[in-house]
């Protein structure tokens, strides 16, 4: 379910510290919510719910929308469809900025999948604690 968590401030940045609290408590509300959730119509109604607020903020366009999403813990690559488990398990390609979390194949780390709008892409890359994260492991997918 995507839930938004929304941050206002009158400064230009956000501290690491403040982002990381925003998301723990709008995962914690998320978690209250639908621990609430007895059938499956309050289920669907709360999900159209969330759904059309996340599109109304787009729509309005009155904010800079970026989504996150989290796949860990989830056996990606114990699934077999009937022709073997995968070799490779991503996200697909998406048109908004997103970071999508997803273990690795061999389920000691964490592989991050980012997608920007093509402003920020140079400024990520170069950004040091990134680079001291990714080391030679960064690839490039132009949509172009």
């Amino acid at each position: 379910m995507q839930t938004p968590a929304r941050f206002t401030t009158e400064e230009s940045e956000i501290e690491l510290h403040h982002l990381m609290g925003l998301i723990q408590e709008t995962i914690s509300n998320t978690v209250a919510i639908s621990s609430k959730l007895s059938n499956p119509d309050e289920i669907f109604s709360t999900v159209v719910n969330f759904l059309n607020e996340v599109r109304k903020a787009i729509l309005d366009e009155k904010m800079e929308m970026h989504f996150f999403t989290s796949l860990c813990r989830l056996p990606l690559y114990e699934i077999d469809f009937g022709w073997g488990k995968p070799y490779l398990v991503s996200n697909v390609c998406v048109p908004v900025e997103m970071v999508a979390l997803l273990d690795t194949k061999c389920g000691t780390g964490i592989e991050a999948w980012v997608s920007l709008n093509e402003p920020y892409i140079l400024e990520f890359e170069k950004d040091p604690d990134i680079a001291a994260l990714i080391g030679s492991s960064l690839s490039r997918v132009d949509l172009a």
